[in-house]
């Protein structure tokens, strides 16, 4: 069955912008829905390219791509095109406790 809409999986930033500027048309790239990992990849990448990102957003990052999602440290850092070093570091942030995390972000 053909879907007649489509869903933003990353680039909502850049859809937001677009609207409030008025354009009718943009540039998209279109994937495959029943690709989960295409999609986990993209929201993923989506969230690290971001400028602002904090240490305790790529944490949640690489602890859902690690345990919710269960890829393991070796898997993800091959998703994210990181070492595994980098993706122990953010998991070891996430276990950090909540003051401290809360001291990170600011």
């Amino acid at each position: 069955m053909e879907s007649n809409f489509y869903r933003i999986e990353a680039g909502h930033r850049r859809f937001l912008a677009a609207r409030a500027l008025g354009w009718s048309v943009i540039d998209a790239i279109v994937l495959d829905a029943t690709n989960e990992d295409t999609l986990h990849l993209e929201r993923a990448h989506e969230n690290l390219i971001r400028a602002d990102l904090n240490p305790i957003e790529e944490s949640k990052i690489a602890w859902d791509l690690v345990y919710e999602d269960g890829r393991g440290v070796e898997r993800t850092a091959k998703l994210l095109c990181k070492t595994e070093g980098w993706v122990e570091s953010r998991l070891a942030i996430a276990q950090l406790p909540e003051d401290l995390k809360s001291a990170i972000s600011n």
